[in-house]
C-alpha cells in the first residue's frame, strides 16, 4: 500500500527509501524484496491490475454493476493524498 501510494502521490522518481519509511520500515526490508525500483512497480502495477479484474468480476456478478466497490477506491488516490510530501 505504502509502494501504491507513494508511486501515485510522487510517480515514478520517487526513491525506495521514501517508500520504506512510508511503510515504516528499514531501505534494507525493502531492497531485500524488491532489488529495483522496477520490480516493486511492476509488482505495484499487477496487483493493481489484479484489483480490478477482481472489481469487474464482481460487478459482472451483481444486479447493479455501476455500485461502487472496493477496488475502485484506488484510482483516486492521487486525489486523496493531494498533500502528500515527496522527498527526491
Amino acid at each position: 500500500m505504502a509502494a501504491r501510494e507513494a508511486f501515485a502521490a510522487c510517480g515514478y522518481g520517487v526513491p525506495l527509501d521514501e517508500i520504506a519509511a512510508r511503510a515504516g520500515v528499514g531501505p534494507g526490508t525493502v531492497y531485500r524484496h524488491f532489488p529495483s525500483k522496477e520490480e516493486l512497480f511492476e509488482a505495484v502495477v499487477a496487483a493493481r491490475v489484479q484489483d480490478l479484474i477482481d472489481d469487474a468480476r464482481g460487478r459482472a456478478a451483481t444486479a447493479d454493476p455501476v455500485a461502487p466497490s472496493s477496488a475502485s477506491s484506488g484510482r483516486s488516490a492521487r486525489k486523496q493524498r493531494p498533500n502528500a510530501t515527496c522527498r527526491m
